[in-house]
């Protein structure tokens, strides 16, 4: 991931915690959660009491649903006996043959999902995080699910500010790793620069979903070649220095991250500078790009 990451001039993350190297932090979070007096058992399994949290989160504050839409789009799980709530989750379970165990308070076992990136949250940043991102098919259940336990361990929230990006279809179907139709980024930069691969990502808003084809990586990388022409004259014959195309490519950014209209600006100030435009009244093309690093 963090060479696929350097090969698209990406920085690297600061850091990458594994769920098995938090275990202790992991079991540390599901035992106080049960002291706190937000879970309970149902055979050797613990289950988070959703009812305990609901009432602050109004309108499960992602999804932006009631629970009986939730239950009828997305269903529960009503077949375990003893369960309060459809939506209460696992917060530990019991483990099947050859998975990993581990000791705990809570008896032997091993961590639901949802636990595992909140223990991981708040060792990691000690609570509250600037921005958490994700697929928008996490907002339900797992980032309400971290939302209910960060507060049933005493903490306000998870985060200021959420982002969900909308899926990638491969072929009409969702790109997921289950599926096993992913498209890797090593595989593309061997035939396409990374500009271009990033073009192709940037020129649909991050909210909505897209689907990939080589018509749109093709034409991303027809782009991408215009892009450098204009930025060959460019440099040949100069560029205006005013800064206006720049603070409106700025603007757009702190729109809610709008990528798509900063390529549009882009895209018509290269097709001045190759229609053999005023150049001294065109901005700087690689000034743009580098904005949205491509």
């Amino acid at each position: 991931l963090v060479t696929s990451m350097q090969r698209l001039g990406l920085r690297k993350p600061n850091k990458m915690p594994k769920v098995s190297e938090k275990i202790a932090e992991i079991i540390e979070a599901a035992e106080t959660l049960n002291k706190n007096g937000y879970l309970y058992q149902i055979d050797n399994d613990w289950y988070f009491d959703y009812s305990k949290t609901v009432d602050k989160l109004p309108d499960l504050h992602l999804s932006n649903q009631v629970l009986s839409e939730i239950y009828n789009n997305r269903g529960g799980n009503t077949e375990i006996k003893g369960k309060r709530n459809p939506f209460d989750f696992i917060v530990w379970q019991h483990v099947e043959e050859n998975e990993p165990e581990f000791d705990s308070a809570l008896g032997k076992g091993r961590p639901g999902w949802h636990i595992e990136c909140t223990a991981m949250l708040l060792d990691e940043f000690g609570g509250e995080i600037d921005v958490h991102g994700g697929g928008e098919d996490l907002k339900f259940p797992h980032h309400t699910s971290e939302m209910s336990q960060n507060i049933g361990l005493g903490n306000e929230s998870v985060a200021k500010i959420w982002m969900h990006t909308g899926s990638v279809n491969f072929f009409g179907e969702k790109m997921s790793k289950s599926l096993g139709n992913l498209i890797y980024i090593d595989e593309l930069i061997g035939k396409y620069p990374s500009a271009a691969i990033k073009i192709a990502i940037l020129n649909t808003h991050y909210l909505s979903g897209f689907s990939w084809n080589e018509k749109l990586i093709e034409g991303s990388f027809s782009f991408y070649k215009k892009i450098c022409e204009a930025i060959s004259t460019q440099n040949n014959k100069g560029f205006s220095s005013s800064t206006s195309e720049k603070d409106k490519a700025l603007q757009c950014l702190d729109c809610d991250l709008d990528t798509p209209a900063v390529l549009r600006i882009i895209a018509d100030n290269v097709s001045r500078v190759l229609d053999k435009d005023s150049l001294k009244e065109i901005p700087s093309i690689k000034e743009l790009c580098d904005l949205i690093n491509i």
